[in-house]
């Protein structure tokens, strides 16, 4: 779900009410949590590969150990 249909969905537009406005906003709001995102990705990566030693088969095994990845899903 879009940040757009969660906004009608909660009532927040209406009939195209703010749509160009919120939508505007909504893709800020996005690109910000993309960045926060993609920062502690790669922190929280890095840590991993080190606590592994380095071993691109231990990451991965640890990895998969914990589950499936939301956004590899997605792609």
């Amino acid at each position: 779900m879009t940040i757009i249909e969660m906004a009608r969905e909660a009532g927040f537009i209406t009939d195209g009410h703010w749509a160009k406005e919120f939508e505007a906003f909504a893709k800020l709001v996005a690109a910000k949590e993309r960045e926060i995102y993609d920062h502690d990705t790669r922190v929280l990566m890095d840590a991993l590969w080190k606590a592994c030693g380095d071993d691109e088969e231990v990451v991965n095994a640890t990895i998969e150990s914990q589950g499936t990845l939301i956004r590899g899903e997605q792609a």
